[in-house]
């Protein structure tokens, strides 16, 4: 990420002097002309949102409305430009590149600058998405945080004043492309708060539009193709037989039918989809080669893959020029090809690869770094909890760092792609979902320094107590230690934690972590059951627990009922009920008091420990 100078912004105070108060641009100055939000006169859908997004946070802070105006209006007082309004100059618009097409790989695509000047403050990217990043961009500067996609993770600070320090700045991500993602069900309310979530962490909604998961069966359908093209399908242990379902099975990919199959299916999608970027193809779950002595010939699992994509893009670069063609290295094909994709040479290869840590045949980095030889565009995707809804989730070691540390070495690799499997619970895994978004943008940032202002905004009054709670899910042993123990060290530092907080707002934090404990001793008293009808009134009332809390986002609760209620009813009973609906339980009734009292039943039954390690972090400020 490239960064020209870092803003300085701060809350101007009456004990200010007025020579420092000169250099800053006021925003909201009480008593006086506040600063308008400008638009384009024909501004985007988008670039409408932006505007929206800095006023409302704006009004938060400040309990000030600032006016939003055209540019085609004559205005008064200083001005915060969104977007491509008549303000932006030709040199900007030359240095964001703006309406030039990028490709997907290209990391200049989410550039923007954020300029301020005597009266002017100038928020825009090379498209939309940049300029709604720039926006957040000067939020967080002003102390605004999205730590979660919930309430509790969220910092707006209070000030009557709000001044900007001039400042000429330009931000180019590390990774063109950086999206977090969770395969199971969600409610719209879910999916809207991680959406802004998304925005507000420079993360994009969804992956490279025209991204597929498994698709060969798609592409060449047995049903449609076996009985006129049998050698299509793949010859293994010297026969060829009708794949059945979509895994376990790719096609013949020396065949030249196969590829002509795949051009003709790329070209029909491309046509019904002009919004597509890429256009996949993507094996089949599972293994399932040809072993045909033509496929042989093309080189290992890597190299086919490289000969479909050479082919498609040669047939459709033309009719497609702003189209790349994505293959790849998954399972048996996760290893390191011998042959390159044609351009690379040149500089012109057109296909993006994407590299899967799980089931890789190839340790990981050596598969990076073999790919690297192969294409100028790799994507890489990680899965941090990939069956993630163990019963013990708590004793799950933080994954994090292993994965987290590894970005300035993929940055460096030639990956400019990220996408990373992670799930809902936000209590348990929220801060390393921010950590992740914080180094897709920038892979070079300080690790240490994010925790200490994640410490400090969230629990002013009890940094370093919260910062030792966070602590145990970086030092847990699933092989030593047991749930009891890992409850009461966490009882334990929310107990201090409560002592000292001070505000509204921290206490509603409290609350948050004290509710995702109580989840341990529903399991823990499940586990101490005998009788299935003992165990049945357990799962009940985790059921209805899940459900009391579902709209704080500590869990995904519809989907730990079906893992932790409905699987464990299973077991019991015999019977299979796996769909994400919730049981015809009544949710517990939840408020402050509640939460009270489930703590203190929690500390009854399991006192905390009054010896734990204290961390004390480096640094510390």
């Amino acid at each position: 990420m490239m960064r020209i100078v870092f803003p300085m912004i701060v809350v101007a105070l009456s004990c200010f002097l007025p020579t420092m108060l000169s250099a800053q641009v006021p925003l909201v100055t009480p008593g006086k002309l506040t600063a308008t939000i400008v638009v384009a006169e024909s501004a985007s859908e988008a670039e409408k949102k932006a505007a929206h997004v800095l006023q409302e946070y704006l009004q938060r802070m400040s309990g000030v409305t600032l006016p939003i105006a055209s540019d085609a209006e004559s205005i008064d007082g200083p001005v915060i430009s969104v977007g491509l309004t008549r303000m932006v100059e030709e040199p900007t618009r030359k240095q964001l590149q703006v309406g030039r097409h990028l490709f997907i790989t290209d990391p200049k695509r989410d550039a923007y600058v954020v300029r301020a000047t005597s009266k002017l403050v100038l928020l825009i990217g090379h498209h939309d998405d940049g300029t709604l990043y720039a926006v957040y961009d000067l939020l967080e500067s002003l102390g605004c945080r999205w730590f979660f996609a919930y309430d509790a993770g969220q910092i707006v600070p209070r000030m009557d004043t709000i001044t900007v320090a001039k400042v000429d700045r330009v931000e180019v991500p590390g990774f063109a492309h950086r999206f977090q993602y969770a395969w199971y069900g969600r409610t719209e309310e879910t999916r809207n708060r991680e959406l802004a979530w998304f925005d507000a962490n420079r993360l994009k909604h969804r992956d490279p539009v025209g991204f597929s998961g498994h698709n060969f069966a798609v592409i060449w359908p047995p049903k449609d193709h076996y009985e006129t093209d049998p050698e299509i399908y793949p010859l293994i242990d010297g026969k060829r037989t009708r794949p059945e379902g979509g895994a376990n099975w790719q096609p013949c990919l020396s065949n030249p039918k196969t590829i002509e199959i795949a051009i003709e299916w790329a070209r029909k999608t491309l046509r019904a989809h002009p919004e597509y970027e890429i256009i996949s193809f993507a094996p089949n779950d599972g293994f399932g080669y040809c072993e045909c002595d033509a496929c042989a010939k093309l080189g290992n699992r890597a190299d086919q893959n490289i000969h479909l994509a050479n082919r498609v893009v040669h047939a459709v670069r033309d009719e497609f020029p702003q189209v790349m063609v994505c293959i790849w290295a998954y399972a048996d094909s996760a290893v390191v090809p011998t042959t390159k994709v044609d351009g690379y040479e040149t500089g012109t290869d057109r296909a993006l690869v994407g590299l899967f840590s799980v089931y890789s045949k190839t340790p990981f980095d050596e598969l990076v770094r073999g790919w690297q030889k192969a294409s100028h565009h790799l994507m890489v995707s990680h899965a941090w909890y990939f069956t993630n809804y163990h019963w013990d989730l708590a004793l799950q070691p933080s994954r994090y760092p292993e994965i987290l540390e590894k970005y300035p070495t993929l940055r460096a690799d030639g990956v400019r792609l990220l996408r990373l499997q992670v799930m809902g619970d936000w209590a348990k895994i929220g801060f390393e979902r921010y950590l992740a978004a914080r180094l897709m943008w920038n892979p070079n940032a300080d690790v240490d320094a994010l925790k200490r202002d994640f410490c400090h905004k969230m629990f002013p009054s009890a940094p370093l107590e919260f910062y030792n709670f966070l602590a145990l899910y970086d030092a847990v042993d699933a092989k030593s230690d047991d749930e009891a123990t890992f409850l009461r060290r966490g009882l334990c530092w929310l107990d201090r934690i409560r002592e000292k907080v001070r505000t509204d707002e921290e206490r509603k934090r409290w609350e948050f972590y004290a509710l995702y404990l109580h989840s341990i001793p529903y399991e823990l008293r499940f586990e101490q059951a005998v009788t299935n009808e003992e165990k049945t009134a357990v799962l009940t009332e985790l059921a209805a627990y899940f459900k009391g809390v579902e709209s704080r986002g500590i869990f995904e609760s519809r989907r730990r009922i079906v893992s932790q209620c409905f699987d464990k009813m299973t077991k019991l009973y015999g019977y299979e009920r796996r769909d994400h609906t919730l049981p015809e339980v009544e949710p517990l009734a939840i408020d402050a008091a509640t939460i009270v009292n489930l703590f203190a039943a929690d500390r009854a039954a399991f006192p905390p420990l009054s010896v734990v390690i204290e961390r004390q972090p480096l640094d510390w400020k």
